[in-house]
Parts: C-alpha cells; structure tokens; sequence
C-alpha cells in the first residue's frame, strides 16, 4: 500500500489560506451583523425566531475554524471549515433547487451583492476538497527560510486566485443578466 503524505509547506500554505479566508468572513459578517441576519433569514434554512441565535454561532464557528488552523490544529480546523462550506454549499443548492435564485449569497451583502449560483456551490466544495488535504498525514521535514518565503508567495498566490475566482462569479452573473 502506498502512504500519502502532504509537504508540509503545502500544509501550511492551505492552512494560512484558509485561516484568513475565515478570519475574512467573520469579520466580514460582524462588521454588517444586521445585513448578515438579513442574509442568514433570507435563505430560510431555520425558523425566522432562530436566526438571533444562528448569526453568532456562524461567526463563532468561523472564528474557531480560522485560530484551529492558524495554530497548526489542522485536523479538527479542517474538518470544522469542511462542515461550515459544504453547509454554505448545501444552503444555496437547496434554494437554488426551490427556484429562490434571488437571494443575496451573503459573499458581499451591502457593498457588491451577489445572487446564489451553482457557480458558489462548487466554490464551495472545490474549497472543500482543498482544505481536506489537511486531513492527511504531513511528511516529517523541517522548514527553512526559503519555505517561509515560498508559504508567503504561495498564500498570496492562492488569495489572488481565490480574489479573481470571485469576480468571475460576478461578472458572470452581471453578464447573464445584461444578455437576458
């Protein structure tokens, strides 16, 4: 049988990547906490009396999410951030599969709001799949500082990716609804 093993420089570059994406998010969501009940009610997921509980909790768990994987608990960060995205996957599907195309995804509410699409489920889950990379076993090396530096290129590097994957999104919808 062959053993996986993951680099662990690629380890860290998923790990930071993924901190930051959730770090971002909760901060994202607590500094419009009334537009992101509104978006959290808006997918009616819970009853509408749950959603002052549910809002916090999202954030705290994203929070959590972030600082597991910040401080190198990569296992339990990793499968937290995998519950919390194919959760925000399963949300859009569903409405998306009830024709509530409409709805705000929450990505950018207030400033460049954006409808839910599949294009934001496999977003979703192809971050999924990124981050349960960190559920294999990491190969025994020490970094050095070339490794430092690459993590810092490659965590740039992923952002910029993750930032143009984004406009993407949006421009497409923007282009869909201009030709329709």
């Amino acid at each position: 049988m062959i053993a996986v093993a993951l680099d662990p420089l690629f380890a860290q570059i998923v790990a930071l990547v993924m901190a930051l994406l959730f770090a971002s998010g909760a901060l994202h969501k607590l500094s419009d906490y009334r537009a992101f009940q509104g978006v959290l009610s808006a997918y009616r997921l819970i009853d509408a009396r749950a959603v002052g509980l549910a809002a916090p909790l999202v954030i705290a768990l994203e929070v959590t999410a972030a600082a597991l994987l910040l401080v190198g608990v990569h296992a339990m960060g990793a499968a937290l951030a995998i519950a919390l995205l194919a959760g925000y996957a399963g949300g859009i599907a569903l409405n998306l599969k009830r024709g509530r195309t409409q709805i705000d995804c929450g990505c950018h509410f207030g400033r460049a709001s954006g409808r839910i699409s599949s294009a934001l489920v496999l977003r979703n889950l192809g971050l999924c799949a990124l981050v349960a990379t960190l559920l294999l076993p990491v190969a025994p090396r020490d970094l050095g500082a070339l490794d430092t530096a690459a993590a810092i290129f490659g965590v740039a590097a992923l952002a910029v990716l993750y930032l143009a994957l984004e406009a993407l999104i949006r421009n497409h919808q923007t282009w869909s609804e201009i030709v329709s």
